[in-house]
């Protein structure tokens, strides 16, 4: 049986990177290291999240994997906002008419991550920007279907399988 834990991070402009990050892999560490208790089977477990909730999602991943942290069986994101330049080429095609804007999206990103040093690559904005992940759907943000391939390849040299 299928158990989900959900994450009430603290959100932006309230808190900036890596608060909600860091209580996302927290909760991931916590659940895991109680897996008995809580009824969950530690050898499946799964990260998942839509849109700007897809980023920490992978993110958390990304941590876990440097930290020796929680061994992950499937990770399922949902166009994942990890292009931080916003500076792709559908970034541009579609900069303007649609519900995200280029605009908007650089906004969000100089708000969550005050620091370009720490917004442009790194955990703050997993690598292969802008794409999404295997399982993922697009949901009609033309503004990230560009880096697939990237998104795909960077997480290949991380370890994780396509499936």
């Amino acid at each position: 049986m299928a158990r989900r834990l959900v994450t009430e991070y603290s959100r932006t402009p309230e808190v900036r990177y890596p608060v909600a990050l860091e209580e996302c892999y927290e909760l991931l560490d916590w659940a895991v290291s109680r897996a008995d208790e809580l009824g969950l089977d530690a050898g499946r477990v799964a990260v998942a999240g839509d849109c700007a909730g897809a980023t920490p999602a992978a993110a958390v991943t990304m941590l876990a994997k440097s930290r020796g942290g929680p061994r992950l069986s499937a990770q399922l994101l949902y166009y994942p906002l990890t292009d931080s330049r916003c500076d792709s080429p559908s970034q541009w095609q579609f900069a303007t008419g649609h519900l995200l804007t280029r605009r908007a999206l650089r906004t969000y990103w100089g708000r969550y991550v005050t620091d370009p040093a720490l917004r442009w690559g790194g955990a703050a904005a997993p690598p292969g920007g802008g794409a999404r992940a295997p399982g993922g759907g697009g949901a009609g943000l033309a503004g990230h279907r560009w880096a697939a391939p990237a998104f795909v390849a960077a997480i290949k040299t991380l370890g994780v399988r396509r499936m």
